[in-house]
């Protein structure tokens, strides 16, 4: 079996975050989503926006400095 190359194929999928750990506070995401696009197998999930390495930032005020 052989595959032809076609750019117009793709896939999506959608990965959900589950904190286990009890907290005071809820974590707050940067963004209320986030998309990334994956190439080849074995490549980085790459943020379209930007054409970088897709990072998913949260804060925990749980561990907030304290002064």
């Amino acid at each position: 079996a052989a595959q032809r190359t076609n750019t117009h194929q793709f896939s999506t999928t959608s990965v959900l975050i589950n904190v286990t750990v009890k907290s005071l506070h809820a974590l707050q995401f940067q963004r209320p989503e986030y998309e990334a696009l994956i190439t080849s197998t074995g490549s980085m999930a790459v943020d379209p926006k930007n054409n970088q390495p897709l990072q998913i930032l949260a804060t925990d005020d749980d561990y907030s400095a304290t002064g």
